[in-house]
């Protein structure tokens, strides 16, 4: 009886091995054989505001492909949702200098100082204002002001899905109402937000970084639980923060700050938003292509196909880190673009190929 048992139970190994080779050669696919998506085309535009220079990058190429040098000194760059306009912060004049995406070229200019955030879908922009203190409404063509609220903060965060727009306040984050144009509720947190800011609606998570005396720290705060539910310490300085298409990952990088030598890993930290725990780190250096880029970091943008991750200068770096390319299916570096000695991608913002 055993021996037969031993029989049955080969010939059905041998025959699940070669169902199993059939499938390979048949099908399309094979089980846990799955493609990656398609690698998307946008641009990718990079302000050096230390050096004053702008440049247009074509995705998934990662070619420079046009590139002006500007006037003045600035500290970001913002795109319309169309992909036809560049608004660049003028820090000298408090204004911001509009540009033609396609070729560049200055078209004009907007009083209105500060930081853009644009949903194309809904078809609305907001501009946190730094001199009036204000958080205005604007239209995203003429870029004029529709409507204003009197909640203000350096640091914010548009989500486009849920249109709530989220503001780091003194003592509390304030959530708006994109469509009502009206404050919803605040959030008031034990701690309080010194650097970028993020926020998950699929874990009603927000993500911000804390600093002190000594210590930088980066929180994960639950909205359900009322309480920080995870903490990192990481070198002195802030950083950026990246949410996955699908919400399912949490990508953030350290910018210490290169002025007062406080010098981070380098690492790109990858954290599972559901368990909050780090699943892995992305060293700043790729052995296999020789590819090094300086650990002060900021910025960190992904692209819709989750393909790419591009990485901009932390704010006090100092002054030469280039603009970072990583493979997001091989978690690697694969590329920087550093046009000149001393170039520094200040700030990075992505948008769709214009319109030629």
């Amino acid at each position: 009886m055993r021996h037969r048992l031993l029989i049955t139970t080969s010939l059905i190994g041998i025959c699940g091995f070669f169902i199993n080779l059939s499938c390979c050669d048949d099908c399309p696919t094979c089980p846990g054989d799955i493609e990656p998506p398609p690698l998307g085309n946008y641009r990718i535009y990079v302000l050096d505001g230390w050096n004053g220079f702008m440049m247009s990058i074509d995705t998934p190429a990662d070619t420079v492909v046009d590139s002006i040098r500007l006037d003045y000194n600035g500290y970001g760059i913002f795109a319309t949702p169309d992909g036809e306009k560049l608004l660049v912060t003028k820090t000298g004049e408090s204004s911001m200098s509009i540009y033609d995406a396609s070729d560049l070229s200055y078209i004009g200019s907007s009083p209105r100082y500060g930081d853009y955030f644009f949903d194309g879908g809904d078809n609305y922009g907001i501009c946190t204002s730094f001199p009036d203190e204000k958080t205005y409404f604007i239209d995203p063509v003429s870029l004029m002001p529709i409507d204003s609220i009197e909640q203000w903060g350096y640091y914010s965060f548009l989500d486009t899905v849920i249109n709530v727009f989220f503001i780091a306040g003194e003592s509390a984050f304030y959530r708006i109402d994109c469509v009502n144009h009206e404050l919803i509720d605040s959030i008031r947190i034990p701690e309080r937000s010194t650097s970028e800011i993020a926020y998950n609606r699929c874990t009603n998570d927000l993500y911000f970084f804390e600093s002190d005396l000594y210590w930088s720290y980066f929180h994960q705060y639950s909205i359900d639980a009322g309480a920080i539910v995870q903490t990192t310490y990481i070198t002195k300085g802030g950083g950026g923060i990246a949410i996955s298409p699908d919400c399912s990952l949490l990508y953030i990088t350290e910018s210490g700050n290169g002025m007062l030598a406080y010098v981070p890993s380098g690492n790109i930290m990858v954290f599972n938003t559901k368990s909050h725990l780090m699943k892995l780190t992305i060293p700043n250096f790729n052995f296999t292509t020789q590819v090094w880029v300086a650990p002060f970091m900021g910025e960190i943008i992904l692209t819709p196909d989750d393909r790419r991750a591009y990485i901009g200068a932390g704010v006090s770096s100092g002054g030469g880190v280039p603009l970072e390319i990583v493979d997001l299916q091989e978690n690697e570096i694969i590329k920087t673009i550093d046009p000149y000695l001393g170039f520094d991608a200040t700030s990075i913002v992505l948008a769709p190929v214009p319109n030629m």
